[in-house]
């Protein structure tokens, strides 16, 4: 399982670095020089490379375009993340047509051939996920990305069930661990999901907050601004390591 680590502008070297699975924002490369000069450095070290279509912290996609631009400063992506709209499955279902049909699309092709496209499946309930699996199949989407528990009232375990029991074959990513981080990675790599990405590992951390806590811990990580004290990004760094070990040592990675 590949395991990307979002950790702030300030530390990506000592945190994201230490992974070889890379999960860029794309409104950050387009606006932080330093981010994204990191992403592309990453890019030709040969990482894998997962573009983000920004909505989780813009409450709104970015445009095809905006995408594409944020593709090209980091020197292309083995993964882009179609627009999408949590929770309504019908306007991600439209957003997804929209930038497949786009222009920026096409050109993404023509700049990296390879790169695959993330579909986001939301739903309301099983019978939704369901549709989601027909879509992703008709559509020939051999990635879907999965909304954490806490933004979903049907565990991400159900929908992997279910999706796979309607006949979709392809691979699953989890955006994002929650408040349960090392609880959610450990249950990804039963399921055999494919890839995911954490920041609540390096938020808790950062925070002084357990790994194992019981509660949401808001607010969401602040990539530009979270205050970062000496001795915990020691610890955070130290960690991060650890839990990348032992993901390797169990064929994850």
């Amino acid at each position: 399982m590949k395991v990307a680590i979002i950790s702030p502008v300030s530390c990506l070297e000592e945190l994201s670095a230490q992974s070889t699975t890379q999960m860029a924002l794309a409104h950050l490369v387009l606006s932080n020089n330093k981010y994204s000069e990191f992403y592309a450095k990453m890019r030709h070290r040969g990482d894998h490379i997962i573009l983000d279509n920004g909505f989780h912290e813009l409450r709104e996609s970015m445009t095809g375009m905006q995408i594409f631009e944020a593709f090209k400063r980091i020197d292309g992506a083995d993964v882009v993340i179609a627009p999408d709209h949590w929770p309504e499955r019908k306007r991600t279902e439209h957003l997804t047509l929209e930038f497949l049909n786009s222009s920026a699309y096409n050109l993404m092709r023509t700049y990296y051939d390879d790169c695959e496209v993330m579909y986001v499946a939301h739903g309301e309930d099983i019978d939704d996920f369901k549709r989601d699996a027909d879509f992703a199949m008709s559509y020939k989407f051999k990635l879907v990305g999965l909304s954490s528990d806490s933004a979903s009232i049907i565990k991400r375990a159900e929908i992997v069930e279910t999706m796979r029991i309607a006949g979709y074959t392809g691979d699953f990513h989890f955006l994002g661990t929650g408040y349960r981080p090392c609880e959610v990675m450990y249950e990804a790599e039963k399921l055999g999901v494919y890839s995911l990405d954490t920041g609540s590992f390096v938020k808790h951390i950062l925070r002084g907050i357990s790994l194992i806590c019981d509660e949401r811990q808001p607010p969401s990580l602040d990539i530009e601004n979270e205050v970062i004290h000496t001795d915990r990004l020691e610890e955070a760094k130290h960690l991060v390591g650890i839990l990348l070990k032992e993901l390797d040592g169990l064929g994850c990675r």
